[in-house]
């Protein structure tokens, strides 16, 4: 190894653990979903300000491993919380049924240096009668 690459010196993103994080996740962005978790666990990770982390060039390769972790988990908590509706596996108590006239759509939820934005894109369907 070259005398540069030694001196490179590698950081670290404290994070609580991935199994905090699974965890959580499954506690409050599990298959049976409320309002109330699905706030609270967004309010957890964004007091862990993930946002803050701008490079990640010098960072040891499982603190970033960890940290995309926890930007998917931020990511699905977020799409979680916008869905208003039950579909599939996943369980909204405070909203029980399909929602096909609003949600029968893909949506494509991306974060950028402006925040989180969140695009739909029309599903075509075929019914089998």
């Amino acid at each position: 190894m070259s005398e540069s690459m030694q001196s490179i010196e590698e950081k670290e993103i404290i994070l609580p653990g991935t199994k905090v994080l699974k965890d959580m996740m499954m506690k409050r962005v599990g298959i049976v979903r409320s309002k109330e978790l699905l706030e609270a666990q967004k309010n957890w990770l964004l007091q862990l300000h993930l946002h803050d982390v701008r490079k990640l060039d010098n960072y040891r390769i499982q603190s970033i491993s960890n940290y995309f972790m926890y930007v998917v988990a931020s990511l699905i908590t977020e799409a979680a919380l916008r869905r208003t509706e039950s579909r599939g596996g996943h369980f909204r108590s405070d909203f029980p049924f399909e929602d096909d006239e609003n949600w029968r759509r893909k949506m494509i939820v991306q974060r950028g240096k402006e925040g989180v934005a969140i695009h739909h894109q029309h599903v075509e369907t075929a019914h089998i009668t």
